[in-house]
């Protein structure tokens, strides 16, 4: 959604074979003064993420305490897309998910 009373709400869903198979819901806002992202995936506990990067083109949430993601970076590659990479550190390895996103028509 659109920016509105100092908030942005998102949410996602995956569907596969014709069943919801998960869902999150997403907030990003000012907590304290700073720049917050906070996501509840499929019914869990919500986890915040600081912002740590925040320019015209790309924009960084960290949580090194969190599980899977540990960083979550939005990347605006043209005024209707962006990717978005997920990542955390486990064993001294940097796993990783890219997830590119473009502008579509909301279905009615």
């Amino acid at each position: 959604m659109a920016p509105s009373g100092g908030t942005m709400i998102g949410m996602s869903r995956t569907v596969a074979r014709d069943v919801t198979r998960g869902w999150e819901f997403l907030r990003i806002g000012y907590a304290s003064g700073t720049l917050t992202y906070i996501a509840q995936p499929s019914g869990q506990a919500e986890t915040t993420f600081t912002a740590s990067v925040v320019t015209d083109t790309i924009v960084s949430f960290d949580n090194p305490a969190h599980d899977f993601p540990q960083r979550i970076v939005y990347h605006r590659i043209t005024p209707d897309s962006v990717v978005a990479r997920i990542s955390a550190v486990r064993n001294g390895q940097t796993q990783a998910m890219e997830i590119p996103m473009a502008r579509g028509r909301c279905a009615g």
